[in-house]
């Protein structure tokens, strides 16, 4: 039976087969990759917020690191659910999962952050996201 993974690649993902045992390793360099993402999401977000003067740079780790791992889990949701409205392999579902992220980082973050307005929280929800997108356009539009 073929097991189907998906992995990054030039063109952002492809669907891999995993024929033999070999391939099984593949899934520790795609989830490495993320993990690789995810942690340079979250050292830019929180120095965009420390530069902010948003909060203390420990505190902004905390935030983004909660923000991101929300998004996260509401990402594979919807693109489960919804995949191709959400395909980050197309602009249309680039723009989409962008929209969507900054939403959720908004709220989480003003949860966690009720001391500051809403137009702060929205100003640095969007400057942080914008440049973590930019990184995943390059991320995952690169060929490693």
């Amino acid at each position: 039976m073929d097991l189907k993974i998906p992995i990054f690649s030039k063109t952002i993902f492809m669907d891999l087969y995993v024929l033999d045992a070999g391939g099984a390793g593949l899934i520790f360099v795609a989830i490495g990759v993320v993990l690789i993402f995810i942690a340079i999401a979250i050292l830019v977000e929180a120095l965009l917020m420390k530069s902010f003067k948003y909060n203390n740079f420990k505190k902004s780790v905390i935030d983004s690191t909660v923000a991101n791992l929300v998004s996260l889990v509401a990402g594979i949701l919807l693109l489960n659910s919804f995949g191709d409205a959400f395909d980050i392999k197309s602009n249309g579902g680039f723009a989409a999962m962008f929209g969507v992220t900054v939403v959720i980082e908004f709220v989480v973050l003003y949860l966690l952050n009720k001391k500051h307005s809403l137009k702060s929280t929205a100003t640095v929800c969007i400057l942080m996201n914008i440049l973590t997108y930019v990184i995943l356009y390059l991320f995952v539009s690169s060929d490693f």
